[in-house]
């Protein structure tokens, strides 16, 4: 194999494994799983997000609305769009698209919202594995509603109706 060709496959190797890491992110978040999100990063990681910036697992504590106490999340979906990835030895830093759609128990009501900016992460490579070393989150738009049905459960009242 050329040179030219082997640092291509090992970018797209490394790029593959970027990416892994930011879907089990996602993942671990929708899922309200903390110790998956806690893989994604290495230890002394920091967050900037929703008004918090400092230590990964102070913001999944005490800012972070689907791990803090008193948030009752009952939906969250993360939808990952275009990625940009920017491989430089042992680091990387990414864009990443997001649109994430929550239902929210909140204040006696339920809300849906539906949310959408970039996330801007640093990785790093640390004895051969990648994770993220920094996540910055800007969001760009939101929109929030108050909960009335769920389409799907419209076809259970008809149902009802014509039997």
């Amino acid at each position: 194999m050329n040179s030219e060709l082997e640092a291509r496959l090992l970018r797209l190797l490394d790029e593959d494994d970027i990416r892994q890491v930011l879907y089990r992110r996602a993942r671990g978040t929708d899922h309200g799983d903390i110790d998956l999100v806690l893989s994604c990063y290495h230890d002394g990681a920091t967050e900037d997000h929703e008004g918090f910036n400092g230590p990964i697992r102070e913001y999944l504590s005490g800012a972070s609305p689907v791990f803090k106490d008193g948030i009752e999340i009952e939906v969250n979906v993360h939808l990952l769009g275009n990625t940009e990835i920017m491989v430089d030895g042992d680091q990387a830093e990414t864009t990443t698209t997001f649109v994430c759609t929550l239902t929210v128990a909140e204040h006696g009501t339920r809300r849906d919202y539906l949310n959408s900016g970039r996330y801007v992460d640093t990785f790093e490579r640390r004895d051969g594995d990648w994770k993220i070393r920094h996540r910055r989150c800007e969001y760009e738009w939101s929109r929030g509603d108050y909960c009335t049905d769920r389409w799907w459960s419209r076809n259970d009242d008809a149902t009802a109706t014509s039997s």
